[in-house]
């Protein structure tokens, strides 16, 4: 069951509001292994947080540290789904 939600990411003194995320999506098992798979974020986000690092206005580990809200929500679904592993919904 997929879930969708909306978080601030801030990365320096840069904040994007509202950012939207899903969690719980089907991926291809080549990328597993890399933080955040199985959650999507939005696009627009993503290149505001790219130009932000090509302008210098943030860092690209800042950019980075910019996604842990998106990834402690990822982190707190695949905890539920995991309890809950094997009931019917």
């Amino acid at each position: 069951m997929a879930i969708n939600f909306r978080k601030p990411i801030t990365a320096g003194g840069k904040t994007i509001h509202s950012v939207h995320a899903n969690a719980g999506l089907a991926y291809p098992e080549q990328r597993r292994d890399v933080a955040g798979w199985g959650a999507m974020i939005e696009i627009p986000a993503v290149v505001l947080l790219l130009e932000s690092i090509t302008t210098g206005e943030i860092t690209p580990l800042q950019a980075r540290e910019a996604l842990a809200p998106i990834l402690a929500e990822l982190a707190v679904y695949e905890q539920e789904m995991d309890q809950h592993s094997g009931e019917d919904y």
